[in-house]
């Protein structure tokens, strides 16, 4: 059948005609069947026929073709997924019957044609099945359109099967749902599913704004543009006002700021300030809260702000200084005053000598001040100021107090005169500063004429001027065009020397949108005059170099100055397009097609659509590209289309342009890809064969030196898109390219075939791969993983594990058994495990030492887990302790660490007596220092092991255990090995291993550890020098009161429980007291060394609050405010220097700032001169700043 419209649409149409007109006339459609097919065209009218008279059998057929345009095609049957073929859309008949003939990406198609059409208990079983096959993709579509019951009983597979941008279609309109999802995902992603989730505010907007306010994250940011959109905020502005009362922070934070304030009045704006002050004054002053809020004072009438606010800060902090405070001239808080309030506020503050921003700066202020008297008094003190950089910063402070062109004239002349010999960088910065605090553009001639005498002082209009400074250069140009002056030439040469437009665009931004334009067009004319009195003078063959500056020049300035490409001049696009490689990568080219690829696939596709004859008129185009190295287009669509549609006339024409271009002179690596991959895929197969014979490699090394150039880059293009032919190649022809250097060309083909071979062909494709040599078979084991069943798979890889010694290709099988077991179901896991341990017990020395890593990376599930470790340890224990095998029994024994729950307890306990036993016989002390890694991980593993109690048997046997190490390290307490005592470090890091895993155990295990304290300190009492042991003694007492503490509140979980970590810390604190007291008593505190007993206290209060998954600082100095306030309840000098130790210096960091006053006026009421001393140095010494609830009673 050759189709012959005029337009990709006509032929399609055309294609429809005659089957609808085949199947009008009641065609026999079994003599159909059976004719011979010479295009695409001929087997998509017997499909499409087929499918007109429902002809299931052969439209079975083609779904098992293995053809993807003709399996497409076929699928597109509907009337297949009616009930009426209920038999055949069913999960068994299409897994056994179907599937098996499929390629993997047309079963995952087939399955989501199938999920837009099947209904109620089909979808399960197809849900079912996809998570069975661990088809994730597709198992969602199926659960999605499930009932809210169903999705509710399988939510916890949200985050494993759920795409989280398309989460809004499993919750649909269910708030049930949207909530779980919110308590199984972390707290970090809550922000970005609220905006996911904003929908549901159209099913219930109480429900959502519920919702919101439970799961909102705040992520520190004032406002959250994509928590809510303006029609929510709008809602909450008007209909639920209430809630932002209620909840005032929470809605400031994530209501839109435009909506905030176009519905908030003065009172709403007063109330937001009250409610946004921090709690602290300290904290006020850090936050410059009027710039941070500046945009809610705006809501007050300007007349108003300062006085309302006032009153506002009073009414916080009745006995805080505002005005007078010198944090307010540095949080610009003058801002809210009127001019005369504001210079009369500056008067009073020079009349103090308050230095409000540094020493000597109080010159600042009169900037507020009338220009009259600031200029006097400015004058004087600059006279008598010896200082280079402190005057200049008075004359900046004289330009910013000149208001008018006069007061301006005047300061310019006044520097002129008395200060044109100023330093270099004093006179730049004077004359920057006049351009930045006013507009020089609005300047009088007067005025600007003695400002222009400052940039003559410059020397700027000097032809050898450079400076960074280019906005000099720029201003006298702009000045001149906008007031319409002649320009000199030593002015207009600027734009000769490389004009920075950045600059220029800054300098234009205060004009007005005339005076803009009037800049843009003189520059426009200068460059395009330029450029034609280039043209027009009759030897310019040395300045047409110039030419291509100029329209860089313009096209700068067009970027700068926000034009378009529409903007460019006609005169200059014929020499952008003629010298494009150099013009196409400008900001203002690049994303436009006409100056880049010039042609793309959407064009040629347009054109397709359009007319057959404009299609061919743009082909030579094709060419152009091919000769512009680094441009490619991308055509695989359209090739489609041509291949189908056009096979018997434009596709010739195509492929002839790609014949004509192949290996031409200029051939470049995006050339070749583009050609090739045009060639392979519009060809038929005996085309494709032919051409791919010419080019096979004769050899399978490449010699770089010897090869032609060209016929490498093609050869290497073949290899990398030969897996795109339709239909797939001979696998005859495919291995020719598939061999030595040529390998790593071709490794796009194996996930190519893996995903669109038919199954049978995709096995066939495999196993031809496991015969080749070992660079090809390595990547077919790794296919073989995903695609052999259980029994073939282990045929292959134990035949290739046994017989070879490669070490690359035994990591590959290895790495793959280990995945394999990890991704899989049960059935299979259990089956792969025992080859999984066979192989690890067969590992050599020579293997890759990323086995035993990959081994101990603890990730198998967890009922193998056990049993594996142990065979790694058969392993590694067997192995000779030199070089990485050393490395390899540490992360094995690491490994074992973590996992003792699971491991037999014989072989816990034979590594644990072995261990102990080289210690104390002084075997790991003669072991070179390569070792010590080694030693240290088998200590940790000694302590997790003997911390780890399974009843309280185990308990006392490990504890005895646990106590003869230590009586063992006291034994030899004064042994020493290279001048260290080796058994006290061995007894200081034991305990301190000990302490770790102690916090990593169960709750439940915790009265067994201060059982085991509790011994351990009888031993350390009755055998050691309290000196030798002070520090670890406290560190004991303070883990065993840490341990008591969350006893006490009995958590069932390590979960964060903000009530149960302040029950805790209260219960903590309550329990130090009591232990201080105890110490105090017996004569075992003594001040000299309290502060070596904070870091102990410091450690047990972190592992505390982590058993509450807290690990707040913040929570860690509440707790020391806590302890504080329960050693003052006792009226004990001892008592109050410790809790004085203890508080923080910032009450801001803490919460408990109640607490905080009272435990810091207890200490202060104690009027004890050694105290005083101590909180003088601590609180106001270091940098002499004044603490809010502590000051100097004189």
């Amino acid at each position: 059948m050759i189709l012959t419209g005029k337009n990709l649409g006509e032929r399609q149409r055309e294609l429809n005609n005659k089957v609808n007109e085949a199947f009008s006339n009641k065609v026999d459609f079994e003599h159909v069947r059976y004719e011979p097919e010479h295009s695409d065209v001929d087997r998509l009218f017997k499909i499409d026929l087929a499918s007109k008279y429902k002809n299931l059998d052969y439209i079975l057929e083609t779904i098992k073709c293995g053809d993807s345009l003709y399996v497409s095609r076929a699928l597109k049957s509907s009337w297949l997924f009616e009930d009426e073929y209920s038999h055949i859309i069913n999960v068994d008949y299409l897994h056994n019957e179907l599937f098996p003939y499929m390629s993997f990406k047309m079963v995952r198609k087939l399955l989501t044609i199938v999920s837009m059409h099947v209904k109620d208990e089909k979808i399960i079983e197809f849900y079912n099945y996809c998570k069975k096959q661990r088809l994730t993709q597709n198992s969602y579509k199926f659960l999605v359109r499930t009932s809210e019951s169903f999705r509710l009983q399988n939510v916890p597979d949200v985050n494993s099967l759920i795409d989280k941008q398309m989460l809004t279609y499993y919750i649909g309109d269910s708030f049930p749902i949207a909530t779980y999802c919110f308590e199984n995902t972390p707290e970090s992603e809550h922000n970005d599913m609220l905006a996911q989730f904003s929908y549901l505010y159209a099913v219930s907007a109480d429900k959502f704004l519920d919702m919101l306010e439970k799961f909102w994250s705040d992520d520190g940011f004032e406002l959250n543009q994509k928590a809510i959109g303006l029609r929510i905020s709008k809602d909450i502005m008007t209909k639920h006002k209430t809630r932002l009362y209620n909840l005032p922070l929470f809605y400031l934070r994530i209501v839109r700021r435009p909506v905030l304030l176009k519905f908030s009045t003065v009172q709403d704006a007063k109330f937001y300030l009250t409610v946004l002050l921090p709690d602290s004054i300290t904290q006020f002053w850090r936050m410059h809260f009027y710039s941070k809020y500046k945009y809610i004072f705006e809501l007050i009438p300007f007349e108003e702000r300062l006085i309302e606010f006032e009153k506002i800060f009073k009414k916080k902090w009745p006995n805080e200084e505002f005005r007078l405070s010198p944090h307010f001239y540095q949080n610009r808080y003058f801002d809210l005053m009127r001019i005369d309030i504001k210079e009369a506020w500056s008067l009073q503050q020079i009349e103090r000598g308050v230095e409000l921003s540094g020493t000597e700066n109080d010159f600042t202020l009169y900037r507020f001040v009338r220009f009259e008297k600031a200029f006097e008094e400015l004058k004087k003190k600059i006279k008598v100021t010896k200082k280079l950089d402190t005057r200049a910063e008075m004359l900046i402070v004289l330009v910013k107090s000149a208001k008018t062109d006069r007061d301006i004239e005047k300061v310019l002349r006044y520097f002129y005169e008395r200060h044109i010999n100023e330093m270099l960088h004093v006179r730049e910065m004077f004359v920057e500063a006049v351009m930045t605090e006013h507009n020089v553009y609005k300047f009088d001639l007067p005025c600007w004429e003695a400002y222009n005498q400052l940039l003559y002082n410059l020397r700027i209009y000097e032809p050898d001027y450079h400076s960074p400074k280019s906005d000099f250069k720029i201003m006298p140009l702009i000045y001149n065009i906008i007031n319409r002056i002649e320009i000199p030439k030593n002015i207009s040469r600027f734009l000769e020397s490389g004009v920075y437009f950045n600059f220029f665009r800054v300098q234009v931004g205060s004009l007005t949108k005339e005076e803009f334009e009037m800049v843009y067009e003189y520059v426009l004319s200068y460059y395009l005059n330029r450029i034609n009195d280039i043209e027009t003078q009759p030897s310019n063959e040395e300045l047409k170099p110039r030419i291509r500056t100029y329209v860089h020049y313009i096209l700068d300035l067009l970027y700068h100055f926000n034009k378009t490409i529409h903007n460019i001049p006609e005169v200059l696009e014929n020499y952008i397009l003629a010298d494009i490689q150099e013009f196409q990568n400008h900001h203002l080219l690049k994303n436009e097609l006409r100056y880049t690829d010039k042609l793309t696939q959407g064009k040629l596709y347009k054109f397709l659509k359009q007319d057959v004859s404009v299609f061919l008129a743009n082909l030579p185009r094709l060419e152009e590209i091919f000769g512009v190295q680094m441009l490619r287009i991308r055509v695989a669509s359209v090739l489609s289309k041509l291949k189908i549609y056009f096979n018997h006339d434009i596709a010739k024409d195509v492929l002839s342009i790609y014949e004509r271009n192949l290996c031409r002179e200029a051939y470049y690596y995006t050339t070749a890809n583009d050609i090739v991959y045009g060639i392979l895929k519009l060809g038929d197969t005996d085309y494709v064969i032919n051409f791919m014979e010419k080019f096979v490699p004769t050899e399978t090394k490449i010699h770089f030196d010897q090869i032609d150039g060209n016929t490498l880059l093609t050869q290497q293009a073949i290899c990398r898109f030969m897996c795109f032919t339709r239909p797939p190649l001979p696998l005859h022809y495919v291995h020719k390219y598939l061999r030595g250097d040529y390998v790593k060309f071709c490794l796009s083909i194996f996930n190519s075939y893996l995903a669109k071979l038919p199954r049978p062909a995709c096995l066939e494709f495999v196993k031809s791969l496991i015969d080749k040599p070992v660079s090809v078979q390595k990547h077919g084991i790794r296919l073989a993983f995903q695609c052999l069943d259980v029994e073939d798979l282990k045929n292959i890889i134990v035949e290739v594990w046994t017989q070879n010694d490669n070490v690359s290709l035994r990591s590959v099988i290895y790495k793959n058994l280990y995945h394999k077991i990890l991704k899989s179901d049960p059935d299979i896991r259990n089956a792969l495990f025992d080859l999984l341990k066979n192989f690890t017990l067969t590992l050599r020395p020579t293997d890759d030492e990323d086995l035993i890593s990959l081994g101990a990376s603890d990730r198998l599930p967890y009922e193998l887990k056990g049993e594996y470790i142990e065979t790694l340890w058969n392993v590694v224990d067997n192995m000779p302790l030199t070089g990485t095998y050393i490395t390899m029994r540490e992360i094995v024994v690491k490994c074992m660490s973590k996992n003792v729950h699971l491991v037999r307890d014989a072989v816990l306990r034979d590594l644990t007596e072995k261990t102990i036993r080289n210690a104390l016989s002084g075997l790991q002390f003669q072991e070179a220092k390569f070792v010590d890694d080694l030693t240290k991980a088998k200590w940790k593993f000694v302590a997790k092991y003997l911390t780890y109690f399974k009843n309280e048997n185990d308990f006392n046997r490990k504890s005895a255990k646990v106590l003869n190490v230590l009586e063992d390290c006291i034994i030899r307490w004064r042994t020493v090995n290279t001048e260290v005592y080796v058994f006290r470090r061995l007894f200081e890091e034991f305990l301190n291993d000990i302490d770790v895993f102690s916090f990593e155990n169960n709750l439940s295990s915790y009265k067994y550890m201060n059982e085991m304290y509790k011994r351990i300190l009888d031993v350390i009492f009755k055998s050691l020098r309290i000196e030798e042991v002070y520090e670890r003694i406290w560190f004991l007492k303070f883990s065993m009161v840490a341990k008591e503490a969350v006893m006490s509140v009995e958590p069932k979980i390590r979960e964060f429980n903000i009530d149960l970590i302040d029950k805790c810390i209260e219960n903590f604190s309550v329990g130090f007291a009591k232990l201080f007291k105890e110490m105090l008593d017996s004569k075992f505190y003594f001040k000299i060394v309290a502060l070596a007993v904070t870091a102990p206290l410091e450690l047990q209060i972190m592992n505390m609050l982590g058993d509450f998954q807290c690990w707040d600082e913040k929570k860690k100095v509440d707790t020391f405010v806590r302890i504080g306030y329960e050693l003052t309840k006792v009226d004990d000098f001892d008592n109050y220097v410790f809790a004085m130790f203890l508080l923080p210096k910032d009450p801001d960091e803490c919460t408990y700032i109640e607490i905080y006053k009272e435990v810091m006026k207890k200490l202060k009421d104690l009027n004890n001169k050694e105290m005083n001393i101590f909180m003088y140095r601590k609180y106001v010494e270091p940098n002499y700043t004044r603490h809010p609830f502590y000051s100097f009673n004189y």
